[in-house]
């Protein structure tokens, strides 16, 4: 049996009433789900919460899914408005952290390549979230998950065509904000 049918038949038995065949698409896509609200919100007990929320969210919502969709890209829907719905209430809160407050040095420990890994994983997050929203959202699903442009442009409710112009827009922008804070794309 190939992955998707695996996954609808999971589907199907939580249709029925089966809670327990929840657990495996769970397993399946937490890393997944963690790592694209992880490059959208900056905050790591956030970014537990809204994971949580986006599986709460699935499960409730599976008569929804469509089987023509990958489940997977049906959840990254799920987890990118949950992540939208999130910053819109931190703005509204008026509690956003300036992006000039965070510091791109990271305290981790260990041998100098292990540091210097580290420090450049948090300068790119420090980048990232000095993108748009959008265009964000463009290079986490595009360049950091590594979707092909028909899936993004799925997750992102846009055409092909435009996640390819805006793809190219958001790697500009990108590439300038990392030369301003010294760092070679």
């Amino acid at each position: 049996m190939d992955q998707q049918a695996e996954e609808h038949e999971w589907i199907r038995r939580c249709l029925h009433g089966e809670t327990a065949a929840f657990r495996p698409l769970l397993e399946r896509y937490e890393r997944m789900v963690r790592a694209v609200i992880r490059r959208l919100v900056d905050v790591e007990h956030e970014v537990d919460e809204l994971a949580q929320q986006t599986f709460i969210s699935a499960y409730e919502n599976l008569t929804q899914y469509s089987h023509g969709a990958k489940f997977s890209t049906w959840l990254c829907q799920i987890a990118l408005n949950k992540s939208r719905d999130h910053l819109r209430a931190r703005v509204r809160r008026r509690d956003d952290t300036d992006i000039d407050e965070v510091d791109c040095v990271s305290e981790a420990a260990g041998p100098d390549g292990l540091l210097q890994g580290k420090q450049l994983d948090a300068q790119l997050q420090a980048a990232l979230h000095r993108l748009k929203q959008a265009d964000r959202e463009l290079i986490v699903f595009k360049y950091v998950l590594g979707y092909d442009y028909e899936t993004v442009a799925q997750i992102l409710g846009c055409t092909p065509e435009a996640a390819k112009v805006r793809s190219h827009r958001a790697r500009v922008e990108m590439k300038q904000l990392l030369e301003r804070m010294g760092i070679e794309p």
